[in-house]
């Protein structure tokens, strides 16, 4: 019994490890979505040349920051997918 804690522990560390990276991730997608609402409402107060640039720029920064999160998600699943199919494949100890 003592042989399977040190493996528990190992899995409590990573999950404390994609704990913390889901909140950074979360944390930047969002600052970066507000970022780009902020840039995109204040294109309807500029005029003339700049407003095109201000316009597309706050459409270009929420969805990068939405493609950005949907990569780092996926790249987590994967993650996780390997993660426990190391676990499968491993043999069964025997008592």
């Amino acid at each position: 019994m003592n042989e399977q804690q040190p493996i528990v522990e190992q899995q409590l560390s990573v999950n404390e490890q994609q704990q913390q990276v889901w909140t950074l991730a979360r944390r930047l997608t969002s600052m970066t979505v507000l970022l780009g609402i902020a840039v995109f409402i204040s294109s309807f107060f500029v005029s003339g040349f700049m407003q095109q640039y201000l316009l597309f720029g706050g459409i270009g920064l929420v969805v990068s920051a939405c493609f950005l999160f949907a990569l780092g998600m996926l790249l987590m699943l994967m993650q996780e997918a390997a993660g426990s199919q190391e676990d499968v494949n491993e043999p069964a100890a025997i008592s």
